[in-house]
């Protein structure tokens, strides 16, 4: 337990290094989740006192927009195999991507919504430091940013602000206890 208390403690003090905003909580499952704001991005870290590392996640959805509608987008089941192609190009051996959908209520259609992408971060090693935790982030941000462009223009789903579309999955509720801030 003690290790994972000090990779909590790193996490903090590698955001106040570069500059990073953060809130962690602890949620239901006791899952520590740490929320960071950094390079005009969210992220998400989790882990759990038995994992060995935490899991940075970089999401990327349409339906984050106000008001936007996801039947600009297009059904999921004509484009599944060109954004599988589309981002087993992007992905390396430390970043996985997953796809997001929505379901339009109207039609019970599932339609793209936008990218989750993972990459481990081995906080508890020795070497782990604010250097590393910046490059891993920028490496995140890159190819979740790279993979929803890229998308958005092979369906032509033109948005005006960008940036809006960053986020977090699992948003940590005011019900879950803070762990820190």
């Amino acid at each position: 337990m003690r290790e994972y208390d000090q990779a909590i403690g790193r996490i903090a003090a590698c955001c106040s290094a570069v500059g990073a905003s953060y809130r962690g909580y602890l949620d239901q499952r006791g899952r520590q989740l740490v929320t960071i704001n950094y390079r005009n991005g969210v992220f998400t870290l989790v882990t759990s006192p038995s994992d060995g590392y935490f899991r940075a996640m970089s999401v990327r959805q349409l339906s984050n927009l106000e008001d936007f509608d996801i039947t600009r987008s297009e059904p999921i089941v004509d484009v599944e195999n060109e954004l599988t192609d589309l981002f087993d190009n992007l992905q390396t051996a430390n970043i996985r991507i997953d796809y997001l959908t929505e379901t339009d209520e109207s039609t019970s259609l599932e339609y793209f919504d936008g990218y989750r992408t993972m990459k481990p971060l081995y906080v508890f090693e020795d070497g782990f430091g604010p250097k590393a935790f910046d490059e891993s982030l920028a490496e995140l941000d890159q190819i979740s940013r790279k993979a929803f462009n890229q998308t958005l223009d092979r369906l032509d789903v033109d948005i005006d602000r960008p940036e809006e579309t960053a986020g977090s999955e699992e948003q940590p509720q005011e019900t879950y206890g803070r762990a820190f801030h």
